[in-house]
């Protein structure tokens, strides 16, 4: 990797694990504003932003983030063995699908807090949809459309999360 590149990358997320979880959200939500359709999977990773997170804070009001399962089984907060720092991660997960001719992959950021409970679930997260490498669009909106038009066999929630920052 270049230097160039790799001491400004340490410097963010050397910050970022500075950060409360209203800060990381925020800059997540921030970030989507600079995403295009058509970007590149690396370039979509730059603006969004890679890695984890140590999370101190816990809920805003509740203390200590718990660990849980969402809808999918996924854990939603991971602790480190040893560790008792709660860890939040850009992207939280991902998914792959191969549907007709293309392969697809949904990044799923952490963007807003719907329940105060310090669990990340589904509907706390905005997918990022890339087909081929390429980004498609965003939010559960576009997501739904295209499982939907691409038969991929997502198991996506009913109903959608809302708020929906989709984007296609």
């Amino acid at each position: 990797m270049n230097h160039k590149r790799l001491v400004p990358l340490l410097l963010v997320v050397s910050l970022a694990a500075c950060t409360s979880a209203i800060n990381f959200r925020e800059e997540n939500r921030h970030n989507l504003d600079e995403l295009h359709v058509g970007m590149e999977r690396s370039e979509v990773l730059e603006v969004m932003g890679v890695g984890e997170y140590r999370q101190f804070t816990g809920s805003e009001t509740q203390g200590p983030i718990g660990t849980g399962r969402d809808t999918m089984g996924v854990m939603s907060v991971q602790i480190p063995v040893g560790g008792d720092a709660p860890i939040l991660y850009n992207p939280h997960r991902s998914e792959t699908y191969e549907g007709d001719d293309s392969s697809w992959e949904v990044l799923f950021y952490y963007t807003h807090v719907v329940r105060d409970d310090g669990l990340v679930t589904d509907d706390e997260l905005t997918p990022l949809v890339l087909r081929d490498g390429t980004l498609t669009g965003w939010g559960w909106t576009h997501w739904a459309a295209v499982d939907g038009r691409h038969d991929l066999g997502a198991e996506l929630p009913d109903p959608l999360p809302d708020p929906d920052l989709s984007r296609p």
